[in-house]
């Protein structure tokens, strides 16, 4: 879910990943859909605010576990 804060930029919550192992999560951002994402953050909450945000922006969430392995990026994307 994504909340726009104008002019603050957006708010990106999700539902918390309930593996055992989890470490954290990254959050990446793409300028439009099916363009490449680039990390903005490696975090071990459930939501990330984005003040950069501009219209649209896509955003995708993955999982990290304490081994390191990464998850398959939140499909679809978020998208205000």
């Amino acid at each position: 879910v994504i909340v726009l804060t104008p002019p603050e930029g957006a708010l990106i919550n999700w539902s918390p990943n309930t593996e055992a192992d989890l470490a954290g999560y990254r959050v990446y951002s793409a300028p439009g859909p099916n363009q490449p994402f680039t990390r903005l953050a490696e975090q071990e909450r459930e939501s990330f605010k984005d003040p950069k945000y501009q219209p649209g922006v896509v955003y995708a969430v993955t999982a990290i576990d304490k081994s390191g392995n990464e998850s398959e990026q939140s499909i679809p994307p978020f998208a205000p």
